[in-house]
């Protein structure tokens, strides 16, 4: 009877330590919804890299905002960097 019990006492400690496992992991993706799961393999390419084109800033793509403008979609760091282009493009159009 002895091994038995310490074979159940073994499998609920190896549960909760799995339990404790999983919800810190759900916890840590709520924190960072961008962060991706898995680590990339040696020369693997998780994301492209895209430069912001108002202030220069290289970003993942995943984390840029974009918009479609003439044409072309751009990618910005910030909405305050898209809308500062998006205005300097209008003054550009209304000089033409």
């Amino acid at each position: 009877m002895g091994i038995i019990r310490l074979v159940q006492i073994a499998l609920v400690i190896l549960l909760v330590w799995m339990g404790i496992k999983a919800v810190k992991r759900f916890l840590a993706k709520d924190a960072d919804p961008r962060r991706v799961g898995r680590k990339a393999a040696p020369g693997e390419v998780m994301d492209v890299m895209v430069q912001d084109p108002q202030c220069g800033t290289y970003l993942p793509k995943q984390e840029a905002f974009s918009a479609w403008i003439d044409g072309q979609e751009r990618f910005f760091c910030s909405k305050e960097c898209r809308d500062a282009f998006k205005a300097g493009q209008n003054k550009k159009a209304g000089k033409a």
